[in-house]
């Protein structure tokens, strides 16, 4: 694979600049970093220093939130150029329409974008942070941020929308200059039954079979595990339980078409066994992929991949596991020692 040669924003801690990349649709760059309500001290040092690690505070409602974008330099010589940073509904795939419009403005009056400036193999934050105050009326409590960095050389603007997913992934996994971060940070104090309403989408204009997949990480055994949207349109419609196996990897899954251009919340549960608690071990992701088809080309056949692959051994799944599927977008729960 070709390796990148601009400034660089990763799609997962641990890449180099190589691309295209299937990790983007995992939507966990370590390089967007919501610090929460308080700026980060000293951040220009602390995140050029730490770029082998990565931060997530879940953002504030009706309060200034702080969140920080960084890029690695991989051009043999100095470059800039200008971050832009945008939020959306939390969810496996988004569709742009929902998004495009909500870009987040920054410290410095009047700036919704952060210069960048870096040396050779520098390591760069920018001028400011960006500082966003999520709505107090709005229900939604989970939020995708989107970050679209241009350089002279690689200028990237935004689609207006996609015609289908081949277009659609290869904006995401052809992109090293885009950056998604779709993660919910849970308190382990919190009450062991998690609930999150999530966004699914079908992006194109035909009906589409769609695998959705509820991971869950290190979870006890007897875990309850569901998966439900109440919306009339899927065939059959999404609703799937399961308990966790005790194992190191734990899912249910479901699949469903969706009718062409559709898109609705799905309710993912997670409830522990009686007298358990959350640990800092334990996580969730949500997963939408598209089951391959005859006709599907370009980056829809190249990054499938088996769905005997995809899935534990012991998962239960009602079509063949002879078929290909491609992950389309992921959205994770961590959980966390309260800070």
């Amino acid at each position: 694979m070709p390796m990148y040669d601009d400034l660089y924003i990763r799609d997962l801690l641990g890449e180099s600049g190589q691309y295209p990349t299937q990790s983007a649709t995992l939507m966990f760059s370590p390089d967007i970093i919501c610090w929460g309500v308080d700026p980060l001290p000293d951040a220009r040092r602390v995140l050029s220093e730490g770029y082998g690690q990565t931060w997530y505070r879940n953002p504030v409602r009706g309060q200034k939130n702080y969140v920080y974008v960084r890029a690695k330099n991989l051009f043999p010589g100095s470059r800039k150029g200008e971050v832009r940073l945008y939020y959306a509904p939390g969810g496996t795939v988004v569709d742009i329409q929902a998004w495009r419009e909500n870009r987040i403005g920054t410290a410095i009056a009047g700036q919704d974008f952060v210069k960048l400036d870096a040396q050779r193999g520098e390591v760069v934050v920018g001028d400011t942070a960006f500082v966003w105050t999520p709505p107090e009326t709005q229900a939604l409590a989970h939020y995708c941020f989107i970050a679209q960095l241009s350089t002279e050389s690689h200028p990237n603007p935004l689609p207006e929308r996609f015609a289908d997913y081949n277009a659609y992934l290869k904006w995401v996994a052809d992109n090293p200059a885009l950056g998604w971060r779709n993660i919910d940070v849970v308190s382990t104090q919190s009450p062991p039954a998690y609930q999150g309403d999530f966004v699914m989408t079908n992006l194109e204009t035909r009906q589409r079979e769609f695998l959705f997949i509820l991971e869950g990480e290190k979870l006890p055994k007897d875990t309850l595990m569901q998966m439900f949207c109440a919306a009339t349109g899927p065939q059959p419609p999404v609703d799937s339980s399961g308990e966790a196996t005790g194992r190191d990897r734990s899912q249910i899954t479901a699949t469903s078409w969706l009718p062409g251009s559709f898109s609705a919340y799905f309710t993912a549960t997670i409830t522990l066994p009686p007298g358990q608690r959350w640990s800092p071990s334990m996580s969730v992701r949500i997963e939408q992929f598209a089951i391959t088809q005859s006709q599907d080309d370009g980056p829809m056949h190249s990054l499938s991949r088996p769905i005997r692959e995809i899935l534990a051994p012991e998962t239960r799944f009602a079509g063949p596991r002879d078929g290909h599927a491609t992950r389309l977008g992921s959205f994770t729960v961590k959980f966390d020692e309260p800070s």
